[in-house]
């Protein structure tokens, strides 16, 4: 698995235009918000097959928040800088790990009754047709961007790209 988180101290509202770059910028991250120690690139020596591509929000965010955020996102990935391998809303990049979906009605109010970006098991989340070959020293990353404003409730907002993939290390 690879993945990394992106976002932060975003404020109150995704603009319109704005673009979220993952696998890029991996220094001074924590090993909880990227498993990458360098970026774009695996470490020198490993090789690696990517058969799932998925994205979602923080599941700290509320849930109004989140369906906000993967109704407005749509992402692209990329290898070697600018070949799009595949590229959609976000919510047809279903993660397996991330949210769901819930309804909470109280005689006064009602909360979102879709959430999800996917049923949270790895079954239900659809592989690639083709795994893509990460070979050594082969560029990737992630973009979600918004097209349209989005406004959220939280000051702090994280988005995150995971990528389920079988990944080769050299044997010392």
């Amino acid at each position: 698995m690879i993945w990394d988180r992106v976002g932060g101290s975003i404020g109150t509202a995704i603009a319109a235009g704005d673009d979220f770059v993952f696998f890029r910028d991996t220094q001074d991250k924590s090993r909880y918000e990227t498993s990458m120690r360098q970026q774009s690139t695996l470490p020198l020596g490993q090789e690696g097959l990517i058969y799932r591509i998925g994205a979602m929000p923080d599941i700290m965010e509320t849930a109004e928040d989140q369906q906000l955020m993967i109704q407005g996102g749509f992402v692209d990935f990329v290898l070697d800088d600018n070949n799009i391998v595949k590229s959609g809303p976000m919510w047809t990049f279903p993660c397996a790990y991330g949210t769901y979906g819930n309804i909470m009605t109280t005689e006064a109010t009602e909360t979102p009754g879709c959430i999800t970006n996917g049923v949270p098991s790895a079954g239900a989340n659809p592989r690639l047709m083709l795994p893509h070959y990460l070979s050594n020293g082969r560029s990737f990353r992630a973009d979600i961007t918004y097209y349209e404003a989005v406004t959220i409730t939280a000051a702090d907002a994280y988005l995150w790209v995971l990528l389920d993939a079988l990944i080769t290390r050299p044997v010392r």
